[in-house]
């Protein structure tokens, strides 16, 4: 009986011990699937958040290219990082109906990180230069002294009702936007810091200054606040929404807005230059990359 007692308990003891192995058997390959798992699902999340900044990245190419040629509208293949980036230009939207506008574009870019894909589609325009017939356009009233010459003569608008969509197809927030990403943007006044593409400037208490004879800027240059000019040049569209002061022998050549209110003159004195030139306009109209009308990710 004994014998038979001590075989019984070593059988407990066994089958317990087994049990026990089985249990941390499958405990441990549970815990290595999960892990497993966890790790693809991490693996995967990391892809979809590449490729999504790869098919952004593929937007930009894109606008770049047509800033470059808009006439430019073949396909882009690029390798970038761990994946790739694939973009289609076309005329029509993604049902295949020509877009309404004649200056629009449809976009798909599709971004690509070991097989996980995630795709953008956005509708673009084109910003085309406004048709301008005067050199100076004010909303208030244009004080003209000593030889300041603005050419050709006579054409200065007073209390024009400017509005600044109007005259470049997108907002205020829109440009300073553009400015960000591909031009420059002053949070504060500027004291004759040379300018060139799109030139963002917001300081509606100090007054921004130029006032080196030798300063050149281009482009599109937007003054949120007062602006005086006493010498230099500037090529292109220069906007001003506070007041503005010229003197000495500044010379602008393109073309001049001054969105003050009727109660503020925009005054021009001494041997200064404003010259109406439709190249310079659109020169500076040709930095500015197609516009971003529709975005969505599908």
């Amino acid at each position: 009986m004994g014998f038979l007692k001590k075989k019984n308990e070593k059988g407990m003891i066994l089958l317990i011990v087994l049990s026990v192995v089985v249990v941390v058997a499958v405990a441990t390959t549970s815990i290595i699937m999960i892990s497993n798992s966890e790790m693809n699902m991490e693996e995967r999340q990391d892809n979809s958040t590449k490729s999504f900044y790869l098919a952004e990245a593929g937007i930009e190419f894109a606008r770049t290219q047509l800033n470059s040629d808009w006439t430019d509208q073949s396909n882009i293949s690029s390798s970038l990082g761990d994946g790739t980036t694939s973009v289609s230009i076309s005329t029509n939207d993604s049902s295949g109906v020509p877009l309404v506008e004649t200056n629009q574009l449809r976009i798909r870019s599709v971004g690509n990180v070991s097989g996980v894909q995630r795709s953008i589609d956005v509708i673009i325009s084109s910003i085309t230069p406004p048709a301008l017939s005067s050199a100076v356009s004010t909303n208030g009233t244009l004080t003209l002294q000593g030889s300041a010459v603005i050419t050709p003569a006579g054409s200065i608008v007073e209390h024009a009702g400017l509005v600044f969509e109007t005259t470049f197809g997108i907002t205020k927030a829109e440009m300073k936007e553009l400015a960000r990403s591909y031009g420059t943007v002053y949070d504060a006044a500027i004291l004759n810091d040379v300018v060139t593409g799109i030139t963002w400037v917001e300081d509606a208490t100090n007054m921004s200054k130029i006032t080196s004879n030798t300063w050149n800027g281009s482009g599109i240059l937007v003054i949120i606040g007062d602006l005086k000019i006493s010498g230099g040049d500037f090529n292109g569209v220069l906007w001003v929404e506070g007041g503005l002061f010229i003197s000495g022998n500044t010379e602008i050549n393109g073309a001049l807005f001054v969105e003050s209110g009727v109660t503020v003159d925009t005054t021009v004195t001494g041997t200064a230059d404003i010259t109406l030139d439709s190249d310079e306009i659109d020169a500076a109209f040709s930095g500015l990359p197609p516009f971003i009308e529709s975005w969505r990710e599908v």
